[in-house]
């Protein structure tokens, strides 16, 4: 068996939620190869959809530490720090992934969502529309739009937000 083996044993568990299985398969791979990254990243998502966020953060920093070149890593990374005492090194880490690809509408709207719960709407709007131009199609980007317009008096805008959900 190869680690290579182990981590497509682990993401197809990872893929049916069975997520102690994926982590039993990534501690095989890394058993054969201890800096494997991929194995690394899949243990630490495996961790957060387990909510254990230390874990997560642990296995995620890892992988990261073994390919620092791995945005996903970091969005990953961001998605678990966020709301869990780390939100500034989120911001960081986000802001990182969408300087080396500024069309990541997953990274924008992540940012968005933490600009909002700041009250920074300015910043949110900015981030939403920005998720919105990479993918067209990302509903949730328009729906916290046009939450944000209607906060700010903005009925024309939240108007036109809300129709593009529903289209």
């Amino acid at each position: 068996a190869t680690p290579e083996l182990y981590l497509a044993l682990g993401l197809s568990h990872f893929n049916f939620g069975s997520y102690a299985r994926a982590i039993a398969n990534c501690d095989r791979a890394l058993s054969l190869d201890a800096k494997f990254d991929r194995a690394a990243l899949l243990k630490g998502r495996a961790y957060a959809r387990l909510s254990n966020p230390g874990e997560a953060t642990r296995w995620l920093r890892k992988s990261l530490a073994w390919n620092a070149d791995c945005d996903f890593c970091r969005y990953e990374l961001a998605t678990v720090l966020a709301g869990n005492g780390g939100d500034a090194e989120a911001e960081a880490l986000l802001r990182q992934v969408l300087t080396t690809n500024p069309r990541n509408s997953a990274a924008h709207y992540r940012l968005g969502r933490m600009l909002s719960a700041r009250n920074d709407a300015a910043g949110a709007i900015a981030e939403f529309e920005a998720a919105i131009a990479a993918d067209p199609d990302h509903d949730s980007a328009y729906y916290q739009l046009s939450r944000l317009y209607a906060a700010r008096g903005d009925a024309a805008r939240a108007a036109s937000a809300r129709a593009a959900v529903k289209r």
